[in-house]
């Protein structure tokens, strides 16, 4: 039993042990049985809550279960959950207890970690001294921090529920549209334009937006750039060469005499310190910084103008009670004598860049987190086949550890077929798009079906995304048995086909959810953490980042690309022709298509059952186009009459012979088309195909509408 069992009598004296309690609470059977348990386990004093479920013990009380700190044999304290049941003697007394506990201490420190998280996340959004905006699809503000109120001029209340458009200029919202089409397919936008406030006042701002940060919600940083415009426009008017040059530098540039006094300064050398130039030159750090920081600074300036050889190290200076860290290069300033006549030098303000590199490291964290809890399996297997990284998912389905799998090879294990293995391998090393499924045996030796989705990195390393479908492939299995066996329940056929594709189709969502809402954004978190971290980093280091984002941008994009296979969120937001016009683009796209889709509903809805039929019509014919067709030419026809709505698809590719093929169906074969005309026939519909070797094939599907009842404008 995982669970510790724990039996004592009325004088709470230990009677039974198993090993599991033995390991939680590390005291042997033979140490524990006798000793009253309370004195063993329960750190002192007592806490009320304990002896009040004590007490409700005695009583006889079935539900006195508690969550409670407990003692370890080595003094640790540790969170258990218990489950207790009382026992009574033949005269109804208190007799003792049976208890299970579990060890729940992660659980607890896991949750709390995330409750903190979110509560860091409001307070960097209500604390940010950039402007941040959410909205919707529609272009609509759903929240904003107060920089954004303070920028905008408008109250919280007022900005909820304004449109873009009501915040840009009339010689701007002509390109909203087109602004928010290449927005949502690009993922992010970024520029800068006039920002209309609250009054009719203008700002020039930049912005940096981001799209589906949570599913339909998206992201827009805006800062005011008035300053800045201002500061461009005094640098090209009023300096020299020289001036630009060192104006121009994002670095603090600074020349100090062999007294310490500044001759020179930069305008973000200035910054760094909270002054204006002119409020520095001839000042000596004394005057910017407190005595121990400017104490440390002299001195570093004595050693390179006594060695005459330059320097670079990181510094830390305080100034008005801020610390910050600089990575400051110095060097001799000579005189046209050539004596040295003070120091000259280059600093960089690095102390968000460390901050970036501890926030990249804790978007790790939680990462591993995710990665360790996500209910979906996930490997990292070598080119041989070899599992290099497993999560926890993985091992309870498979049965195995990581050190298991890593110190065997568990292919074999995994796949005794060797057929099967070679497979699997090959789909390893070239993943095609979509799911794969595989029969694959369990430590315990049960063989289960399992479905899997690979990304290929480019070493070598295939990252496989999966689960356990054996209920989902014997559900199928039970469905292929009764269509075969049982003709004259045709009925009770179709409810079951029907509990299955909605089951499917729940089962889809729910996945292409998991993958977009959990993996998604923490990759895309990631990805932009990495970014900030690129922004202050130098090209050494900015040459590893980049590679990395395009790791991280490779893996956001195949789990789009699965998400959106599973269950396109455009289906259901947007309706089936825009669904099947991206999706049919993306797919075309990836195998080097040329597709010509047309569309005649003219952007009304259909029933969504019909809208979800018809869309898997197309994608199961699509994906048999780009399996079996070898096709150049992929094109799909969307049309509704009155009456029924029709699809038509058409492939200039290899074709195949019809009548063998409904052959194959009636013996239970070919399960593609078989699956398309069933789901065609659940909703009323027909099916047609026609096709020859080698002259392509056309598909033609009609389903029935009922008036158009349940259809609806978009």
């Amino acid at each position: 039993m995982p669970l510790a069992y724990v039996r004592f009598d009325a004088d709470h004296r230990v009677l039974d042990w198993n090993p599991a309690a033995e390991a939680m609470f590390g005291y042997t059977r033979d140490e524990i049985v006798g000793e009253v348990l309370p004195d063993r386990i329960l750190p002192r004093p007592v806490d009320d809550r304990v002896s009040d479920i004590l007490r409700r013990l005695h009583a006889g009380d079935m539900q006195a279960h508690s969550v409670n700190e407990n003692r370890t044999k080595d003094g640790r304290v540790i969170t258990c959950e218990w489950f207790n049941t009382p026992l009574a003697d033949p005269d109804g007394r208190f007799a003792g207890a049976v208890s299970l506990a579990r060890d729940v201490t992660d659980e607890r420190r896991t949750a709390e970690q995330l409750a903190e998280s979110q509560r860091r996340f409001r307070a960097v959004f209500e604390n940010s001294l950039e402007a941040i905006l959410l909205m919707d699809d529609a272009g609509r503000y759903v929240d904003a921090n107060p920089a954004a109120c303070q920028l905008l001029g408008y109250t919280r209340d007022e900005i909820v529920g304004l449109h873009v458009s009501d915040v840009t200029r009339g010689v701007d919202r002509g390109r909203i549209p087109e602004l928010m089409r290449r927005f949502l397919a690009a993922g992010t936008l970024n520029g800068e334009y006039t920002l209309v406030c609250k009054g009719g006042a203008t700002r020039e701002v930049e912005y940096r937006s981001v799209a589906n940060i949570l599913p339909g919600l998206h992201l827009g940083v805006h800062r005011d750039i008035a300053d800045r415009r201002q500061a461009e426009r005094t640098l090209r008017e009023n300096h020299g060469l020289l001036t630009a040059v060192v104006e121009g530098i994002p670095q603090a540039l600074f020349v100090k005499d062999r007294g310490g006094r500044y001759r020179l300064l930069n305008s973000p050398g200035a910054r760094l310190v909270g002054k204006e130039v002119e409020d520095v030159i001839g000042r000596d750090d004394t005057a910017l910084f407190d005595a121990e920081t400017a104490r440390r600074f002299a001195e570093a300036d004595r050693r390179v103008m006594e060695t005459g050889a330059a320097m670079t190290y990181e510094e830390t200076g305080t100034t008005a009670g801020v610390t910050r860290t600089y990575l400051t290069t110095k060097a001799p300033f000579r005189g046209p004598d050539g004596e040295i006549g003070g120091v000259i030098g280059v600093a960089r303000d690095v102390t968000e860049r460390r901050a970036a590199e501890e926030e990249l490291r804790r978007q790790k964290e939680i990462l591993q987190t995710i990665f360790d809890h996500i209910p979906v399996m996930i490997n990292f297997v070598d080119p041989s086949g070899r599992v290099r990284l497993v999560n926890g998912e993985w091992e309870r389905v498979m049965g195995w550890t990581l050190s298991d799998a890593q110190a065997r090879d568990m292919s074999a294990e995994f796949y005794p077929d060797p057929d099967e293995r070679r497979r699997v391998l090959e789909f390893i090393r070239n993943p095609p798009p979509g799911w794969a499924d595989f029969r694959t045996r369990t430590r315990d030796g049960r063989v289960i079906d399992t479905s899997w989705a690979n990304l290929l990195l480019s070493d070598g390393t295939s990252i496989g995304i999966g689960q356990d479908v054996t209920d989902r492939k014997r559900a199928e299995a039970e469905r292929e048995r009764l269509h075969r066996e049982v003709a004259a329940g045709r009925a009770e056929l179709e409810v079951l086909s029907r509990r299955l594709i909605e089951a499917q189709e729940a089962e889809r969502a729910h996945l292409a959810r998991e993958l977009h809402d959990e993996i998604g954004q923490v990759l895309t978190t990631v990805n932009l953490t990495l970014e900030a971290v690129r922004a202050r980093s130098g090209p050494a280091v900015a040459d590893r980042l980049d590679e990395s984002r395009r790791v991280v941008d490779r893996a956001i994009e195949q789990v789009r690309s699965l998400s959106l296979d599973l269950r396109p969120a455009s289906l259901d937001l947007l309706g089936l022709e825009p669904a099947l016009r991206a999706y049919l683009a993306r797919r075309a796209a990836h195998a080097g298509l040329a597709l010509a889709f047309t569309g005649s509903l003219g952007g009304e809805r259909l029933p969504p059952a019909l809208e979800t039929v018809c869309f898997r019509v197309v994608q199961e014919a699509a994906t048999n186009v780009l399996r079996h067709a070898r096709a150049t030419r992929l094109g799909v026809d969307l049309s509704r009459t009155d009456e029924e709505v029709r699809v038509t698809i058409r492939d200039d590719g290899a074709g195949f012979d019809v009548a063998a093929a409904w052959e194959r169906v009636l013996r239970g074969e070919g399960f593609g088309l078989a699956g398309m005309r069933e789901r065609a026939q659940l909703f009323g519909g027909r099916i047609g195909v026609e096709s020859a070797v080698g002259s392509g094939t056309t598909i033609v599907v009609h389903f029935p509408v009922a008036g158009g009842a349940e259809s609806r404008p978009q």
